[in-house]
């Protein structure tokens, strides 16, 4: 029997131990939306799959559909921002919280292009050594109303369009942002509360 693969960039937003030693990853990926899949074996020291499968990497994966769950057979590190998180852990600590909520709120294999090129414009954002915590409140403040508006959650806002209709995620855009903090907040507090969850 044959298998169809399926390959696609994803970012991993997470993963857990299973069994000995396998892994089950969260991916949010361009072509398929959101998917848990396993990797085999991936935890064993000769498992060449170990080195490029880590938690917030963007990687390119190939993914077999198995009986229950998808499976990964393949996978390239296309970047990691492990240096960075280590100089600045509050930055993996944004991204951590932003894809909980996109486990929360994504249905699996529903396909969201916008968000997938949101979350790659914010690592973009947060490679640089030196950024600001205005800097951070808007990269964050940014994938979220994308998202909530990409969702359906987020009510048309004239003031809050150009962080939603620009293609790139810019510190110009971000800086423009910033006389509008408190509307932003509370319009994705607003959203938040409208998915109920």
């Amino acid at each position: 029997m044959s298998y169809h693969l399926y390959h696609t960039d994803a970012f991993i937003l997470g993963s857990e131990s299973g069994g000995e030693a396998n892994r089950h990853f969260t991916l949010l990926t361009r072509a398929l939306g959101l998917v848990n899949a396993s990797a085999q074996g991936v935890r064993l020291l000769k498992s060449k799959l170990r080195y490029h499968l880590e938690d917030r990497a963007c990687v390119e994966v190939t993914l077999v559909r198995g009986k229950s769950r998808w499976r990964i057979v393949g996978a390239t590190k296309r970047m990691s921002l492990r240096n960075v998180f280590r100089e600045h852990p509050e930055r993996e600590a944004l991204l951590v919280r932003f894809f909980a909520l996109l486990k929360r709120l994504i249905p699996e294999e529903e396909v969201h292009e916008v968000i997938f090129d949101s979350v790659g414009d914010a690592y973009a954002c947060l490679l640089p050594e030196a950024i600001s915590s205005d800097t951070l409140f808007g990269v964050e403040c940014v994938l979220l109303l994308r998202t909530l508006r990409e969702l359906g959650y987020l009510a048309d806002t004239p003031e809050l369009r150009p962080f939603l209709s620009s293609p790139y995620l810019t510190h110009e855009l971000l800086s423009l942002l910033l006389p509008l903090r408190e509307k932003a907040v509370a319009e994705i507090n607003r959203s938040l509360r409208e998915t109920h969850l």
